[in-house]
């Protein structure tokens, strides 16, 4: 099975973030805003809150991960909403992900990707 991981990059330990998954197939609908400063939307139903907090500079645990094709929803565990969202990630057994994101104070202008380390093929 895959192995995911929040690393919160943000400068300020007060910026917390966490991590939500949902079947691309059945992934809601969100309009993320197009600007910076543009309103967030709250995090909807649908998404399974994997990760609930992780403060700025830090990182969460390993966990493990159903395979198959997901969103990632970078959620902003202040103030309930989806900060980021990567879509369609493909998590394939054995693999591990890091998903690295930060978020600015002052303008709440969010940044997430994502690292693969493949599985080991001996």
């Amino acid at each position: 099975s895959p192995h995911i991981r929040l690393i919160n990059t943000s400068t300020e330990s007060t910026i917390q973030l966490g991590l939500g998954i949902a079947d691309s197939s059945r992934a809601p609908d969100l309009q993320m805003p197009s600007e910076a400063g543009g309103s967030r939307p709250f995090i909807p139903r649908g998404i399974q809150q994997s990760i609930d907090s992780v403060d700025g500079g830090s990182a969460s645990s390993a966990l493990l991960m159903p395979t198959g094709t997901f969103n990632i929803y970078i959620t902003d565990a202040n103030a309930h909403e989806v900060a980021a969202v990567i879509t369609s990630l493909n998590l394939e057994a054995g693999a591990h992900y890091d998903v690295i994101a930060s978020q600015s104070l002052d303008s709440l202008q969010d940044h997430a990707f994502v690292l693969l380390y493949p599985a080991r093929s001996d």
